[in-house]
């Protein structure tokens, strides 16, 4: 008999051992979760997104705000159900969403 076809049983527990190890050892991660997205739209909100938006569009009014955060909520919550009408990439989605935020000001 071939000295590998020996030691196979001996390979083959330390292999399920070593993967043992490292799916019992592993603790969960928490996944962020739409009121997350939505909490990240709010917090760049003011600081960032709607200087951008009142830079591109300076005659924006009030309600037009409130549509492009609407449609920033949109986009977030897209991410969160795994809807990409274009691309599976990111960039793709992250156009998309940016896209819509900045046509929704006008």
């Amino acid at each position: 008999m071939h000295p590998f076809v020996r030691r196979l049983p001996a390979r083959i527990s330390a292999w399920l051992l070593i993967l043992s190890f490292f799916v019992f050892s592993s603790s969960p991660s928490p996944a962020y979760s739409v009121l997350t997205h939505e909490q990240i739209v709010d917090f760049l909100w003011e600081s960032d997104i709607k200087k951008v938006l009142a830079e591109r569009f300076p005659g924006a009014t009030i309600e037009q705000y409130r549509t492009a955060h609407a449609y920033a909520y949109g986009g977030s919550l897209i991410q969160d159900m795994g809807y990409y009408p274009v691309a599976a990439n990111s960039s793709a989605t992250w156009s998309i969403t940016c896209v819509a935020v900045i046509l929704s000001a006008r």
